[in-house]
């Protein structure tokens, strides 16, 4: 009976084997340096609800700055102040998509008016959620989190560490990230 008991718990304290094609993210374990891959968030069409017009993140020109959020999150909009003044120094695209089932296009436009930020936002669909997902984790759908992914000239991707970054901090992650690979 004991050596049952052992059994079942190593079973479930044991964790995936990295096998290639075969990563996944995890809370636990944050995904970094990703390649692209063919169905991905990269070359999925979204659009802008500020123009109405459709794009694709490996379209954009690099580096990308991916930050999800929601309206209702305060951390989020002191994170796009901070893209906002990092815009103001550094020739860097940013893309903010809205992850709240809740809020629609006109509330995300609302919101990006208001606080007079001039970048694209999105309200993310969901198969596209799914995508970041299967690629990052749920960390990305976290708003409080403020997820920030990084997207650099060979379309690698980073997800940058948790919580508000400030302009200095991103601009230091974009060089040495971007300027390594």
């Amino acid at each position: 009976m004991l050596s049952v008991i052992f059994v079942i718990l190593a079973g479930c304290a044991a964790t995936p084997s990295a096998t290639p094609g075969n990563e996944t993210a995890t809370e636990e374990t944050p995904v970094t340096n990703t390649t692209t891959s063919t169905l991905s968030w990269r070359t999925v069409e979204i659009t802008d609800v500020t123009t109405n017009k459709t794009f694709t993140v490996e379209s954009l020109e690099k580096p990308v700055l991916v930050e999800s959020f929601a309206i209702w999150c305060p951390p989020c909009t002191r994170q796009q102040q901070e893209i906002k003044a990092l815009k103001e120094n550094r020739n860097v695209t940013s893309v903010s998509i809205n992850v709240d089932p809740e809020e629609d296009d006109d509330l995300v436009r609302s919101h990006a008016a208001s606080n007079q930020f001039d970048w694209r936002y999105v309200t993310a669909p969901k198969n596209t959620t799914q995508l970041f997902i299967e690629e990052f984790g749920r960390t990305f759908i976290s708003p409080p989190s403020v997820p920030v992914i990084l997207v650099c000239d060979d379309n690698t991707s980073s997800l940058l560490s948790r919580g508000v970054a400030t302009a200095t901090e991103l601009q230091t992650e974009i060089n040495e990230t971007c300027n390594a690979t």
